[in-house]
């Protein structure tokens, strides 16, 4: 399978394929990790590996939870309207048990903590335990916070395709597919939504993507990202 590659019309895009291994993406959009990382370096790791990819060689490989700073973030412009699509890997082996693990979270601004953020991953924790499944929660952004979940098993062993769709012209809007499903959400005394927003307007914008592992609980195991990609139309699971 060759590289998806980018089209050049993309917000952001990141194959991985010109990056050394063992090293993270720098310059361009992305910023460099804090120099705190080198600390987090004993309880985790992050770099290009040929072990693994979904479309040409290369993806990203990240083992076990960090710190906010050390996710790998990504500058775009900001929009009222784009697509995230992004391929993931989570190994099998991946305790994501009553807990809160993510592997890519939307920011306004370069953030070194956790919120405000707009995160994917998977939820079995309050207030999903009957929903348990990918979720999309967001933080710190007009009004409280607010969670959804899918009511369904979050692909491990094998290549997904995930994508989201953000509108924030005023309130915040997201709503995610996983190859190419749409997912509807639910939580503990909300109603079923195909979508989860904000309780209010917010005051800024999503412009940055990050990678990496946030988990409520110690999440220990790898994911594997490929192919990112943020526009303003929709980009579509190629394979």
């Amino acid at each position: 399978m060759g590289s998806l590659g980018c089209t050049g019309n993309e917000l952001l895009c990141e194959d991985f394929e010109d990056v050394a291994e063992g090293m993270v993406p720098t310059g361009g959009p992305w910023k460099p990790l804090d120099d705190s990382c080198k600390y987090q370096t004993s309880s985790f790791t992050m770099g290009v590996t040929t072990a693994l990819a979904n479309g040409g060689s290369k993806s990203l490989k990240v083992t076990n939870k960090h710190f906010a700073q050390c996710r790998l973030s990504g500058e775009f412009p900001a929009t009222d309207e784009f697509w995230v699509r992004a391929y993931s890997y989570w190994e099998p082996g991946l305790d994501i048990s009553n807990r809160e693990t993510l592997d890519i979270d939307l920011t306004p601004g370069h953030r070194t903590s956790d919120d405000p953020a707009v995160r994917f991953g998977y939820r079995s924790k309050a207030p999903c335990e009957e929903y348990a499944g990918p979720q999309i929660t967001i933080i710190g952004m007009g009004g409280g916070e607010v969670t959804g979940c899918a009511s369904r098993a979050m692909p491990k062993g094998e290549w997904f395709c995930f994508e989201a769709h953000v509108q924030q012209a005023s309130t915040l809007v997201v709503s995610t597919y996983i190859d190419g499903e749409a997912l509807s959400y639910q939580s503990t005394g909300k109603p079923m939504t195909e979508s989860i927003a904000t309780e209010a307007p917010i005051s800024q914008k999503i412009d940055h993507i990050r990678l990496g592992i946030f988990s409520t609980g110690e999440a220990q195991g790898s994911i594997y990202l490929d192919d990112i990609a943020v526009s303003t139309t929709r980009i579509g699971c190629a394979n």
